[in-house]
């Protein structure tokens, strides 16, 4: 369902304000952020890092509300990472994010890593987002949208594609004669291109996560016990 709110807050405003939220690095990786932008820039902003980042969610938002000044007015529009990444860290920012938007009434977005770094690229159709997964393991997101996850030495990119995100760096030493790398782009992306991707996408009441790996958590063998007798 599409979002009520007036999408014109987001692409018209000459001042417009952007909250972001990317909790989506898996594990220990850093990179994960809430941020408060003004006209494209960023005025404040908060470091989600690693385990246990989900719980002081809350915390740092009114942290970054509170010093952007945002308490009262709140933002213009919300965009949020979807994906691929942390199971627990996208589900609690995407609750966040929906929550916030309804309570504002602003638009909500929801956005790939890898849209976020086509955003910021003029190389639109040959980005490839490498980011870090658990277990040392990558998620691979190609330029059509489509998402692979496993080995860095199992992945299959063709020849002369532009590879950014965090994890390139592993990929780096056996693709550096055939591929072309930024080490500008070789972290999480930017609040700033977050934003930006987040134009491209059509404002909507809720952001379903991307996830590609399946669910760990599996019923027992046995099956589920019975529900308890009233």
């Amino acid at each position: 369902m599409r979002k009520t709110g007036d999408p014109a807050r987001f692409e018209n405003a000459q001042n417009r304000r952007i909250l972001v939220f990317n909790a989506a690095p898996a594990a220990d990786a850093p990179g994960g952020v809430i941020a408060a932008l003004t006209g494209g820039e960023v005025i404040s902003q908060r470091a989600l890092l690693g385990r246990g980042a989900s719980e002081m969610m809350v915390t740092l938002l009114q942290d970054v509300l509170n010093a952007a000044g945002w308490r009262e007015k709140g933002p213009d529009a919300i965009a949020v990472v979807r994906g691929p990444g942390s199971f627990t860290g996208l589900r609690a920012s995407l609750a966040l994010a929906a929550g916030l938007a309804k309570g504002y009434e602003c638009p909500l977005h929801g956005v790939s890593i890898g849209a976020c770094y086509r955003a910021e690229t003029e190389m639109q159709q040959e980005v490839w987002t490498a980011t870090r997964a658990r277990r040392n393991r990558i998620f691979l997101e190609r330029p059509d949208g489509t998402f692979w996850a496993g080995a860095p030495d199992a992945a299959n990119i063709p020849s002369g594609r532009l590879i950014v995100g965090d994890a390139s760096s592993w990929l780096h030493d056996h693709l550096a004669m055939t591929h072309l790398f930024r080490s500008d782009m070789d972290q999480q992306p930017s609040p700033g291109a977050i934003a930006a991707a987040a134009r491209h996408e059509p404002p909507v009441d809720r952001v379903t996560p991307l996830y590609v790996d399946p669910p760990e958590a599996k019923p027992p063998l046995a099956g589920l016990r019975p529900a308890p007798i009233p």
